[in-house]
């Protein structure tokens, strides 16, 4: 499954689960991490920059996004579908920099594409730790060493952390991010690719 945002106001957004058209579209009940920010460059308690954008993407490729201004060191990037879907849709990003990134909007099956265009949400944000408003965050890029196993990372203690991520796109199976185990400290990850 992935979630897709498929209404946004000022004051709420309507959210759903998504599965492949391989199984029956119906899922089990989940708890689903989120936060809603003003579009826009925005600054931690200790002055660093970050974004929080959106941009309109067309299914087919690769399509660029651009940030509204650089952001300094190595930069994480958290896509999410503002949109509503009319297919399964994936986000995978790639070729992150200081001044974007490039997204691929992907679908549920190896070497087909997305018909259309989706809104892509993004938060971009340089790693390392701080507070935003005084709440803590903590941005990470793992090394490329994300497989189908289960893996654990840690993080600084925080109190009732929520996560948000994003994956990159290395050979051509289509495949999502799962996470278990969310603890004060630590969490594990692992690719998931749909088998059906």
């Amino acid at each position: 499954v992935v979630p897709s945002v498929e209404g946004l106001t000022a004051t709420s957004a309507t959210m759903r689960l998504h599965e492949p058209d391989c199984y029956d579209d119906w899922h089990t009940t989940e708890t689903l991490a989120w936060t809603a920010m003003e579009a826009g460059i925005h600054e931690t308690d200790a002055g660093v920059k970050f974004e929080i954008g959106s941009a309109l993407v067309s299914g087919g490729g690769w399509m660029p996004v651009k940030f509204s201004a650089p952001i300094e060191g190595d930069v994480v990037v958290v896509p999410t579908i503002q949109s509503k879907t009319d297919e399964w849709t994936n986000l995978r990003i790639q070729k992150v920099t200081s001044t974007g990134f490039e997204v691929l909007l992907e679908a549920a099956k190896k070497n087909e594409h997305v018909k259309g265009s989706e809104t892509v949400g993004f938060m971009a944000i340089p790693a390392g730790d701080g507070t935003i408003a005084g709440r803590k965050y903590h941005a990470r890029l793992t090394p490329t060493e994300m497989t189908e196993a289960w893996r654990t990372y840690s993080f600084p203690a925080t109190s009732n952390p929520r996560v948000f991520a994003g994956m990159t796109h290395n050979g051509g199976d289509t495949a999502n991010l799962r996470m278990k185990g969310l603890t004060g400290s630590s969490l594990q990850f692992r690719v998931h690719e749909p088998s059906k």
